[in-house]
């Protein structure tokens, strides 16, 4: 069974694979963790789709480059790639959200059409397309959340044009100089 797992409220959210009922392994994680464990649900599967995940979780977090790696099996759970990587395993099922995963690890080095990158490649593709330094670190600070759900949905085609077109109704709309 591939478990669930959470603390503070979902700020971080642990992944683990278990023989035992989820609700012994929470017991066993639950004894010297200051925090309460919530389990947030459990699916069937193996130790080894549960090794693949953290695989893929943590080559996923190395090429996007936005947040720190998790060193050990509890991930940011307010990041959007895990996230939408829960969102995926709920609606679409575990194989289908690995390889969405996978697919952030396969992207290209090109930042211009299919593909995204790290944040650097992703400034410099604004500010190729006429925005300041200060215009593109605030508006990719303000759609890190949506940039990282569509990293993870695969939605990353001509994204750099389409935060310009942002930042623009965002500065007429607030009259703000950004």
């Amino acid at each position: 069974m591939i478990y669930f797992m959470s603390i503070l409220n979902g700020e971080y959210v642990k992944i683990g694979y278990t023989s035992q009922p989820v609700d012994k392994r929470k017991g066993a994680l639950q004894t010297g963790n200051p925090y309460e464990i919530d389990v947030m649900f459990s699916v069937e599967g193996t130790l080894k789709e549960e090794k693949e995940i953290h695989k893929s979780l943590n080559c996923a977090f190395e090429r996007v480059k936005v947040f720190n790696n998790p060193v050990n099996e509890w991930y940011p759970g307010e990041n959007s790639m895990i996230r939408a990587f829960i969102n995926n395993i709920k609606t679409q099922g575990l194989e289908y959200a690995v390889k969405a995963l996978d697919n952030v690890v396969k992207w290209k080095k090109r930042v211009k059409k299919e593909e995204i990158f790290t944040i650097r490649r992703l400034e410099k593709a604004l500010r190729s397309r006429g925005l300041s330094q200060k215009q593109a670190k605030t508006i990719i600070s303000q759609k890190k959340e949506e940039l990282m759900f569509n990293a993870c949905s695969k939605k990353m085609e001509g994204i750099a044009d389409e935060m310009v077109r942002y930042q623009s109704q965002v500065g007429q709309s607030r009259n703000l100089d950004i």
